[in-house]
């Protein structure tokens, strides 16, 4: 099974800030449901309306082109591999996937395992998937020293890795972004929400589906 909510009730609405796109309930419920999530976050509208001349829903993101542009984030574990396969199935024609590989340039960069098997599965979506609008294999770097820690600690790690999920979703207009719940790090934990997925949610403009 899974769950899909609005990532606000009726009595809240989205702060100016970026990090209050996330309400109380929501936020309880990534944190202890465990099937997969995914919060919806303010709608764009079509620029065609909400319907086809045919009465047909449109399948168009907040780009205004056909089909849905989905983003997850793989490192290579486990559950990684999971939310590829829930992304994988969510994808219809005209959709692009971008499978997101973030890698620390300090302990050498990309795990060419990782960036082979993920290459891999991306080329089969392209044959299997009718009329698919793409699904590729994109790459974020950092350095744990990219930036400093918020005021009351969190590690500097997080937040430059933070970073460049969301700007890379911001940069490819992603609709629909994708993780695991815990990191390679803490695969163990797999219903216990990790930090960065945990600051990924709030942030993100984008709907965000969590995998358990």
């Amino acid at each position: 099974g899974k769950l899909v909510i609005g990532s606000f009730g009726q009595t809240g609405e989205a702060s100016s800030q970026t990090f209050d796109w996330l309400g109380q309930f929501a936020s309880e419920c990534l944190n202890r449901v465990k099937v997969p999530v995914t919060i919806v976050k303010d709608a764009w509208a079509s620029p065609k309306g909400d319907y086809s001349a045919l009465g047909h829903v449109l399948r168009q993101g907040r780009n205004g082109k056909p089909g849905l542009t989905f983003m997850v984030c793989v490192d290579g574990s486990k559950v990684s591999k999971q939310a590829f396969d829930f992304a994988a199935g969510c994808l219809r024609r005209d959709d692009i996937l971008y499978a997101f590989y973030v890698t620390d340039t300090s302990k050498g960069g990309e795990d060419a395992r990782v960036t082979a098997e993920f290459s891999t599965e991306c080329g089969k979506l392209q044959h299997t998937v009718n009329g698919l609008g793409a699904a590729e294999l994109r790459t974020g770097r950092y350095q744990p020293g990219d930036s400093t820690a918020p005021a009351g600690g969190g590690g500097t790690v997080l937040w430059p890795i933070r970073s460049a999920i969301l700007g890379f979703a911001e940069e490819a207009e992603v609709d629909v972004l994708v993780m695991g719940s815990a990191e390679l790090a803490h695969a163990d934990k797999k219903h216990t929400l990790g930090s960065i997925c945990a600051a990924v949610a709030k942030e993100t403009r984008c709907h965000f589906c969590v995998v358990k």
